[in-house]
């Protein structure tokens, strides 16, 4: 893995947000990784996340799958499900939500040498 992703507090972004005008969006993927470059690195990157993957069933969250978190930085081969979970933004029941979908913007950091976990919202 050769970056590594933050995620960005929701109110450092609008209230409303037009996909259509949007580049780059990133599909959420159930078990897969996000497409991360080594060359996004600096760059902010919008993951769309249907409702669908936002209940408790989610089997990567089940698996706890995302490592760090405890300086709020995530290998990029975190699960957005389960950061969104892990830092408190997201709060999930085994029926998925009324709206369609959940969008995330992580910022790409460059490698860190160690990324220390920490228990959060019931996930390590």
């Amino acid at each position: 893995m050769n970056s590594f992703v933050g995620v960005e507090s929701p109110t450092e972004r609008p209230s409303h947000f037009d996909l259509d005008s949007q580049e780059g969006v990133i599909a959420y993927l159930h078990a897969t990784t996000l497409p991360i470059q080594n060359e996004d690195v600096g760059s902010t990157k919008t993951v769309l996340i249907a409702s669908t993957h936002l209940t408790s069933e989610n089997s990567a969250l089940k698996r706890r799958h995302m490592w760090g978190g405890k300086q709020g930085v995530y290998t990029a081969d975190s699960d957005p499900v389960a950061i969104a979970v892990h830092t408190g933004a997201l709060k999930l029941t085994t029926a998925s939500p009324t709206y369609a979908a959940l969008i995330m913007f992580v910022t790409v950091i460059p490698n860190q040498v160690q990324y220390s976990a920490v228990e959060r919202n019931g996930l390590l």
